[in-house]
């Protein structure tokens, strides 16, 4: 660990900027409910805009960062992402009414859909031996970011939250500064006599052994050699080039099984908890005990999606992409049935989703002694636990592990995109759903989702742990 220290405190920096993704994820969880003393009239509608918007522009981030940072460099696409972010805190604390906050909130989406470029940063500057662990912080710094907003979130006013965050945002801007650009970056994208020499500090820095430095060194120079051996073409040749990307098996294999993986991942509802954390609890009752309500509930889940995704960096070197996404998704589907028993077994009464009311002739309010309740809790926490060890971060360590490196920047911003679109319907439509359907009959739905995606991850998903970029190519060419 010694040896490549360096890689992590540049992958760690860089990777520090999508801390503020996992804020941007969480912060309606804890935003709504407070919206919804403040302002009058607050309704459903407007509160899975606030919770959505975000969603539905992060594509527009995603999709715009592999030309940026195919134009400017990866490290300094971090860097330009933490402006938006910035400005989208700012914007928050200072607003008189919800327009303002639907602006931010798009704002925001923007920016974190910039922050995907850290994790490119973080493949191309790290070794083969430690890229697994060092991918898999991605999930950590989100996870960090879910953490702060839960804890931070429920215990001061939002506007203060907003503050915080936005100081955070200039934080990791000036941090990004310190670190250099990405060896493979300089090297295939700038002038080949600056680029090398460029590179070359860089992989210095990075890797400090003599040894360490030869080895990545070589690599860096054969994957040059291997772009020369290719032929010089023009804008209309490469324009031709990108569209054939999409019928070359070698390119086509992988986005084909990263679009269905995203789609097990969005469909079987792992990132609802997070946005509406503090709802869901108040829908299944939320007390709990004496000193256990849906604002404790809310703070524990964010601190177990913090453990799970530290655990999973340390479990992703030892064990294979195949066995964590099997694992959570056996672990999703168990706890999405425990779910639907539980909520089945009191009734599944359809739950207004802004005061926790019941639908039915009676209006009356959500029972809170009965011990579906805290079987419901723990299941949601627990599901919360399976999630985090495989859906939430195997799909974004795939995505930048079996991509050719020449479809690695627009096939990012590509499967994000789609990512989150899926991602801003299922957050869309969920309010509308848990009023209509009750939570059993929704996460019922979800369990069958992750179910079938236990037989997609048998049958189809590749392994990629412990393989080189080459090795994993080679895979899909055969």
């Amino acid at each position: 660990f010694i040896e490549v220290c360096l890689q992590v405190v540049a992958s760690c920096i860089a990777l520090g900027t999508t801390i503020q993704s996992g804020i941007c994820l969480s912060f309606s969880a804890v935003l709504i409910p407070q919206l919804t003393q403040e302002f009058s009239g607050f309704t459903k509608v407007e509160a899975s805009w606030i919770a959505s918007l975000s969603a539905i522009a992060i594509p527009l981030g995603a999709l715009l960062v592999g030309p940026i940072m195919d134009a400017i460099g990866r490290r300094k696409t971090c860097t330009l992402a933490c402006v938006p972010l910035f400005v989208s805190w700012i914007v928050t604390y200072t607003a008189p009414a919800l327009w303002p906050i639907y602006l931010a909130r798009v704002l925001m989406g923007f920016g974190a859909g910039l922050t995907t470029a850290a994790v490119v940063y973080t493949a191309e500057v790290s070794c083969v031996e430690f890229r697994p662990a060092l991918l898999c912080l991605n999930s950590v710094t989100v996870a960090l970011g879910i953490l702060l907003t839960t804890v931070l979130g429920v215990q001061v006013h939002w506007r203060t939250a907003c503050l915080c965050f936005a100081a955070l945002a200039a934080i990791n801007c000036a941090l990004t500064l310190l670190t250099p650009e990405s060896p493979y970056w300089l090297v295939h994208f700038t002038r080949p006599q600056r680029g090398f020499q460029e590179a070359k500090k860089a992989v210095g820095w990075l890797n400090r052994p003599p040894w360490l430095f030869q080895a990545e060194w070589k690599l860096l120079q054969d994957s040059y050699k291997s772009r020369e051996a290719a032929p010089t073409v023009g804008l209309k040749s490469k324009l031709s080039d990108t569209l054939k990307m999409f019928t070359d098996r070698s390119c086509l294999a992988p986005l084909r099984i990263l679009l269905i993986v995203f789609a097990f991942q969005q469909l079987s509802g792992v990132y609802i908890i997070i946005f509406y954390a503090v709802n869901i609890f108040q829908s299944i009752g939320g007390q709990f005990g004496a000193s256990v309500d849906e604002y404790t509930a809310t703070a524990a889940m964010g601190v177990i999606r913090f453990l799970m995704s530290t655990l999973t960096v340390f479990l992703a070197r030892r064990l294979g992409r195949r066995v964590l996404m099997s694992v959570s998704s056996v672990g999703m589907a168990l706890m999405c049935l425990s779910v639907a028993v539980a909520q089945y077994s009191a009734g599944n009464a359809a739950v207004d989703f802004l005061t926790g009311v019941t639908s039915g002739p009676t209006s009356t309010e959500v029972t809170r002694n009965e011990p579906h309740r805290w079987i419901t809790l723990v299941s949601l926490l627990l599901f919360v636990c399976a999630a985090a060890v495989g859906h939430m971060a195997i799909p974004w360590v795939l995505m930048s592990e079996i991509l050719p490196i020449k479809m690695r920047g627009i096939g990012n911003g590509l499967l994000v995109s789609y990512a989150y679109v899926l991602m801003f319907g299922v957050i869309k439509t969920f309010p509308y759903l848990l009023d209509s359907l009750g939570l059993a009959t929704v996460f019922l739905g979800y369990g069958v989702i992750a179910t079938a995606c236990i037989f997609y991850i048998y049958f189809y998903l590749p392994e990629t742990f412990g393989k080189s970029f080459a090795e994993i190519a080679k895979q899909f060419e055969k």
